[in-house]
């Protein structure tokens, strides 16, 4: 059971091996006897996850994503947001994070991470792990995912998700090559895949009984050699997360209607561009938010974008950061 490995290599269930000094340095998960081990649990089980749905769903009955949760939450509480993407803290990170986000699109995972109001904290802090886009990768994607319910929905805006969420859609890069803009992904547009299990095996695609949404991002290397692209990456990826935390979507990728991150959205980018989250191609609406437009619909400067951005990271100071307090901020702020 390598997600049982991966726990026992970690102790995420809080015992100890040594009542000694030395024998507690010895048994932390990062320490050179047990962070390999640690690893190749880690990212095993993610691999063997999204290979098939009955690894997914076996993984549910083991107990799996409690220590899951475990290991996470242990490692954000020591990792800091600008970690090395290659550090093995991140490394675990990012495993357990793409092993999450294929879970998140399996219903019954979803039902017991409703019940894991730090998970769903933990996994949106990951959100800010700005030197580590493969992390970042999976974050997002395990919240457009966890979207799909409503009750996630609500516990995702109270952990404070916007927060995380709305400065990466900054991060687009307008100077962009359109090669390299032709690469990257939008996962909830076009017609849905059919699916039996978590995701596509990795490296494989869409493979038969794998979903789409996404899934080949968390196949991708942890090391970026254009992080440009990396961030339009992410920014494309928070545009959606953010239509599907609002409920904007259309079939077949629609997701409850949220009026409270759907009025959030509106304050903080203002109607008529938030409108715009809805389209299935969000890169001209990213652009518009990264440069200055002024027309009769649409009215968005620099002095906009860096009161958002300050916004931002008000709200990120704040903790629980709740849709309803977004409009005080922005009393604050301007």
């Amino acid at each position: 059971d390598a997600a049982g490995s991966a726990a026992t290599g970690a102790d995420v269930t809080g015992s100890s091996s040594s009542s000694t000094a030395a024998g507690a340095a010895g048994s932390h998960f990062l320490s050179a006897e047990r962070v390999g081990q640690v690893l190749a649990a880690i990212e095993l089980c993610w691999l063997t996850c999204v290979a098939s749905g009955r690894n997914a769903e076996e993984l549910m009955r083991s107990g799996g994503l409690p220590l899951l949760a475990g290991l996470l939450s242990r490692c954000v509480g020591i990792i800091s947001l600008d970690v090395a993407p290659t550090a093995p803290e991140a490394v675990i990170v990012t495993h357990t994070l793409r092993t999450l986000a294929g879970l998140a699109a399996v219903d019954a995972a979803r039902s017991e991470m409703a019940k894991q109001r730090q998970l769903l904290a933990d996994i949106v802090k990951c959100c800010g792990l700005s030197r580590s886009p493969a992390a970042v990768d999976a974050a997002v994607l395990a919240i457009c995912h966890m979207a799909t319910s409503a009750p996630l929905q609500q516990l995702l805006l109270e952990v404070g998700v916007l927060p995380y969420l709305i400065p990466l859609l900054l991060e687009y890069d307008v100077t962009l090559s359109p090669e390299a803009s032709a690469r990257l992904q939008l996962p909830f547009s076009g017609p849905a895949v059919a699916s039996h299990g978590a995701g596509a095996a990795a490296g494989q695609g869409q493979q038969a009984g794998g979903l789409g949404g996404g899934f080949k991002l968390l196949d991708s290397a942890l090391v970026r050699p254009n992080m440009q692209e990396a961030r339009s990456q992410h920014a494309l990826l928070a545009a959606q997360a953010l239509a599907r935390l609002a409920g904007m979507l259309r079939e077949p990728h629609r997701t409850p209607a949220s009026p409270a991150a759907a009025s959030a959205l509106s304050a903080l980018l203002t109607q008529s561009l938030a409108a715009r989250l809805a389209d299935p191609d969000t890169r001209p609406l990213l652009v518009c938010l990264n440069s200055s437009m002024e027309t009769a619909q649409v009215i968005w400067n620099s002095s906009m974008r860096e009161e958002l951005s300050k916004v931002g990271h008000f709200a990120r100071s704040c903790g629980r950061f709740k849709p309803f307090q977004l409009h005080s901020a922005l009393q604050r702020m301007v």
